[in-house]
């Protein structure tokens, strides 16, 4: 482990609930040494800060509106001082070895930029299940995004490091190196999806340049994410068919005549959702961008 390897940990908050205290538990509790955590509270309602102060190695910064995701996390990395950045979901609970591993599988080669561990489902109620949540992003040829293992039990049958795709945004470490260089137009994650999606757009990103993303099972970490899924309602749709569609054009070489072969199969009957995305996303929020906001063609690397 390199000496000066400092892990900068950036959570964004909103209403998290007991969530982001059993979270910063979870960190408190790690084995590796040089950490630090940023907290980017999104306008938070609830009081799920009151007991931050409680952690050491902690700041905390509050807007005075809701970002997104996306945006959000940008302005915590933007201040992190370490080497290697990890996004971290508050709905993360990390075994204590987790930095280790991560960091470990990440200075195997310089041409790493990625890493994603172990990450397995976890309960409403905070039971650790043995059942899958992630063992790294894949990428089929329909340019839908999957989590490798998702809903599986856990066997042994993801038991050997490998190389993925990519890292689920929920706990991924990143080499700062590699997020400078896949930067477009000085942000990270792209701040015009809002939330869902960016790390697969980051993902891509990243393999177009040539950067590996290694997944490690020793790094084990709980999630609990979205046990409805991300249909939740109307507006949690939209913004999901929305953002897949506009990551699939911006990073793959898109043909209109494949535009059939792109589509999911649950997908057909609900694409009239996006039609009112755009009245439903400008409507919560007005600063969320729609689609022609999007910087659609990226497929020609671009950092302006």
């Amino acid at each position: 482990m390199s000496p000066d390897a400092m892990v900068s940990i950036v959570i964004v908050n909103y209403n998290a609930g007991e969530l982001l205290h059993r979270c910063l538990e979870s960190i408190a509790w790690q084995t590796y040494p040089s950490w630090e955590v940023i907290i980017v509270d999104n306008a938070s309602q609830d009081q799920s800060l009151r007991s931050v102060g409680q952690f050491d190695q902690v700041t905390v910064i509050r807007n005075s509106d809701n970002m997104g995701f996306a945006a959000a996390q940008n302005q915590g990395l933007g201040l992190a001082q370490g080497c290697y950045l990890m996004p971290l979901n508050f709905d993360i609970e990390m075994t204590p070895r987790f930095l280790d591993e991560m960091v470990a599988a990440m200075e195997l080669s310089p041409t790493i930029g990625i890493v994603t561990g172990k990450l397995m489902a976890m309960s409403t109620d905070g039971r650790h299940l043995n059942t899958f949540y992630s063992a790294g992003h894949v990428m089929p040829a329909n340019g839908y995004a999957l989590h490798r293992g998702e809903g599986e039990s856990d066997h042994g049958q993801y038991d050997e490091m490998c190389e993925v795709f990519g890292a689920p945004g929920a706990a991924p470490l990143y080499r700062r190196e590699m997020l400078e260089d896949i930067a477009f137009r000085g942000q990270y994650f792209d701040e015009s999806l809002f939330t869902w999606y960016e790390d697969v757009d980051l993902d891509w990103r990243a393999q177009r340049l040539g950067w590996r993303c290694v997944y490690t099972p020793k790094a084990v970490a709980y999630h609990l994410g979205h046990p409805e899924g991300h249909g939740g309602n109307l507006w949690q749709l939209a913004i999901g068919i929305r953002n897949r569609w506009l990551v699939v054009l911006a990073n793959s070489d898109f043909r209109a005549g494949t535009v059939l072969s792109l589509i999911h199969i649950s997908e057909p009957t609900r694409l009239l959702s996006i039609s009112y995305a755009v009245f439903c996303l400008k409507k919560k929020n007005k600063n969320i961008p729609t689609q022609t906001d999007y910087h659609y063609n990226r497929t020609t690397h671009d950092k302006q």
